[in-house]
C-alpha cells in the first residue's frame, strides 16, 4: 500500500529538505517546492502548528527571508496576516534569543523586519523582548485573546534552538 501524502507531510519534508527539523514526519516522496511556494503554503496552512513552521523557517535559515516579500505579494487576506505575524515574529524571536541562534545557523544573517510599520515596531530603547510582548498583544487583540501567543512564539524558538542543538550535537560538531 502506497502512504497518501497530507498537504502537512509535503510541507514538513521541505522544511526538512532545508535544514528545519521543526515539524514532525518524514515524506521523502514528498514533491520538492520552491522558496516563495513553501511561504505562501505554510502562510495559507488551516494548521496553526504547521503556519508556525515559517517562523521557525526563518529562525533556523535566516537567509530564507528573500522569498518573504515575492510570496506576499500572492497571499489571501488572511493568509498574509499570518505570514506578517509569524515573520514579524521571527524578526523579534531572533533578536530575543541571538546568542543561542547564532552559533546553530549555518548562515547568520539578522532578519529584515519588512513589516515594521504594520506590527509592533522595536521598543524605543531597542528591547527586542518587549517588542515580542507588544507584537504577542497586537495578534491577541487581531486573532484573540485566549491564546498566549507569547508563549507561542517563545515556544517556537525554543523548539528550534532545541532541535537544531540535537542535529549538531549527532553530527559530531
Amino acid at each position: 500500500m502506497i502512504p497518501i501524502l497530507t498537504r502537512d507531510d509535503i510541507l514538513a519534508e521541505n522544511l526538512l529538505r532545508r535544514g528545519v527539523p521543526y515539524l514532525s514526519g518524514s515524506a521523502p516522496d514528498a514533491p520538492a517546492m520552491d522558496d516563495v511556494d513553501l511561504v505562501i503554503e505554510l502562510a495559507s496552512s488551516a494548521n496553526a502548528r504547521v503556519r508556525h513552521g515559517l517562523a521557525a523557517w526563518m529562525l533556523a535559515q535566516p537567509q530564507a527571508h528573500a522569498s518573504i516579500l515575492s510570496a506576499s505579494a500572492n497571499l489571501e487576506p488572511a493568509a498574509l496576516e499570518h505570514l506578517r505575524f509569524l515573520y514579524s515574529a521571527a524578526v523579534r524571536l531572533q533578536a530575543v534569543f541571538v546568542d543561542e541562534l547564532r552559533p546553530l545557523c549555518s548562515a547568520w544573517a539578522p532578519l529584515p523586519d519588512y513589516f515594521r510599520a504594520i506590527h509592533a515596531p522595536q521598543a524605543r530603547d531597542g528591547d527586542p523582548a518587549r517588542a515580542l510582548a507588544r507584537l504577542a498583544r497586537e495578534q491577541a487583540n487581531l486573532f484573540g485573546a485566549l491564546v498566549d501567543w507569547e508563549g507561542t512564539y517563545r515556544h517556537i524558538a525554543r523548539t528550534v534552538i532545541r532541535r537544531l542543538s540535537m542535529e549538531r550535537s549527532w553530527a559530531g560538531q
